[in-house]
């Protein structure tokens, strides 16, 4: 699916930089020393402003960080947060409880239903690619890398930390530039479909959820009588 491959060398470059560099820099700096670096490095021209449209303004939403462009049409909207600013999984659920006060944490189809699985980091990046059509958004600060299939509001890759980018340079590979925007839009779909979990049947999880109350019954009721279960 993926013809342009990472310059591997120049994101090895980004990653050394990335260990020895001020964890104070602005979110322009981050942006432009390192962000716009590693579009660079997967086949993107960051320097022409028809490719990586900076300060992208999006009707209804305001400035996007950047605007990912083939053919003079935006396929990929790009938000850039500080060093540290953006939640690694263990640190969501003190966020929510900070947002939402001592609400209990919930299930994350419950959290989903209920509009509050989001940072609002992450809400703001798939309000840009919404407001403009635009399906595919990315959140990173370097540190980490989430693209989001804004129609669906969910996660369809993520990159954890730096180091991540030079293992899965396959997975990378995903965001490099393609022919037309149709290419683009395509590859990331193909990708999205196949990080879908099947769900489970109605009437299997009924099935098991009765087997499990069956088997806690025959427990209670042997153990009542003073009674082993068969081997």
């Amino acid at each position: 699916m993926v013809t342009c491959q990472p310059d591997a060398e120049g994101i090895q470059e980004l990653v050394e930089k990335y260990r020895t560099t001020d964890t104070t820099l602005t979110e322009a700096d981050v942006a432009e020393v390192f962000v716009a670096r590693l579009f660079a490095a997967l086949g993107w021209d960051t320097l022409d402003p028809l490719v990586w449209n900076r300060q992208s303004y999006v009707r209804g939403a305001g400035y996007a960080d950047a605007a990912l462009q083939v053919q003079h049409r935006p396929v990929l909207f790009v938000e850039v947060k500080r060093f540290g600013r953006i939640a690694h999984p263990q640190e969501e659920i003190s966020i929510q409880q900070t947002l939402f006060g001592d609400a209990p944490i919930l299930s994350q189809v419950e959290r989903a239903e209920q509009g509050i699985d989001r940072t609002p980091e992450e809400k703001q990046a798939m309000r840009y690619a919404r407001a403009a059509g635009i399906r595919w958004a990315v959140l990173t600060n370097f540190e980490r890398l989430i693209l989001f299939d804004a129609d669906e509001e969910r996660v369809v890759l993520a990159f954890d930390m730096p180091e991540e980018y030079l293992d899965r340079l396959e997975d990378l590979a995903l965001l490099a530039p393609a022919d037309t925007p149709e290419q683009f839009d395509s590859r990331l779909r193909w990708h999205a479909d196949i990080q879908r979990k099947p769900e489970i049947d109605d009437d299997f999880y009924r099935f098991l959820s009765d087997w499990r109350l069956r088997l806690a019954q025959t427990i209670y009721d042997h153990n009542w009588k003073g009674e082993t279960l068969p081997e």
